[in-house]
């Protein structure tokens, strides 16, 4: 009964989460005035398959962290779970894909376990954007809004405290370890991902600014800022107006507000449609991959030692 009612639970979120994305897709979609010919539909195109990869690599980020201590969470299986939770970022408080994402290994790996992992990787992902934020300054002098050194600062703020933070916990629980070729290969994911989303407004600006006013470079690390302020935003579905707002705030001066509204916006239209791919390919492969994962089984187990208690 209590897995039937869950099911329902699920389903529940996930219509929920349909409704936020179909709404900001079409919302952001009335907003972008471009044809949509051949050439822009193919860079859509590579973004999308760009969302795909760096969704890969945050599956993969997750698969090197567990695997030793967990040896049922392999690279398909990290892969099926961060993809079906990937939608549950729309919902309103932007944290239900780490939710849906623990909830779908509650009873392989340990709460604290799952709790550590998504604090490790979203750190790494914070100190990935912080650094390429603070090359952004030697491309324009931005010190009406923060100085190079108080990035540096909170660069430093966030090292320390994650340090700090992970040494208090693990006093108290038992965490598994990360050697230090895992956290290489976390860092240099995070850092993929980001010249990945780079490459990707890149090429969505050259429908824009054929002149290329902008570097590569610039628009990376100007990107990596815009992701910092979604990201630490709280409450905001995705980062949806946070991001926009900041990457405007960015390159409004080299591109005109109304040019980097658009290519943000755009770039938010490929994000979704990637999201939403990425879903319905894991809702497909749903069942088999329950299986392989051995999710079903165990929650059946768990419910009926809980029922005999």
């Amino acid at each position: 009964m209590l897995k039937k009612y869950v099911r329902y639970i699920g389903n529940i979120l996930v219509l929920i989460s349909f409704y936020f994305i179909i709404k900001i897709l079409l919302d952001n979609y009335q907003k972008i005035h471009i044809d949509f010919n051949l050439h822009t539909l193919t860079v859509i195109f590579i973004g999308i398959i760009g969302m795909w990869i760096g969704t890969a690599g945050i599956s993969l980020g997750w698969y090197f962290q567990l695997k030793e201590k967990y040896p049922r969470i392999t690279f398909p299986a990290s892969t099926f779970v961060v993809f079906f939770s990937q939608i549950g970022k729309y919902l309103p408080g932007n944290v239900g894909h780490f939710i849906g994402r623990g909830f779908l290994v509650k009873h392989i790996v340990s709460k604290s376990d799952i709790v550590y992992s998504l604090f490790v990787e979203n750190i790494i992902l914070l100190i990935v954007a912080v650094t390429f934020g603070i090359g952004y300054l030697f491309f324009i002098d931005i010190e009406y809004y923060f100085s190079f050194y108080e990035l540096l600062l909170v660069l430093l703020g966030i090292v320390l405290v994650s340090i700090a933070g992970i040494y208090l916990v693990k006093k108290k629980i038992s965490l598994y370890t990360l050697r230090p070729a895992t956290v290489i290969k976390l860092f240099l994911l995070a850092t993929i991902s980001t010249l990945f989303g780079g490459l990707v407004i890149y090429l969505l600006a050259d429908l824009f600014d054929s002149t290329n006013s902008v570097s590569y470079l610039q628009y990376t690390a100007g990107f990596a800022l815009a992701f910092l302020a979604g990201f630490v935003v709280p409450g905001a579905p995705g980062g949806i107006g946070i991001r926009e707002y900041s990457f405007v705030l960015l390159f409004q001066n080299q591109l005109g507000e109304g040019v980097a509204l658009q290519i943000i916006l755009l770039f938010r239209l490929i994000s979704i449609l990637g999201d939403l791919s990425i879903f319905l390919a894991a809702y497909y492969y749903k069942k088999r991959a329950f299986d392989h994962i051995g999710i079903e089984a165990n929650m059946a187990h768990s419910l009926q030692k809980e029922s005999g208690r």
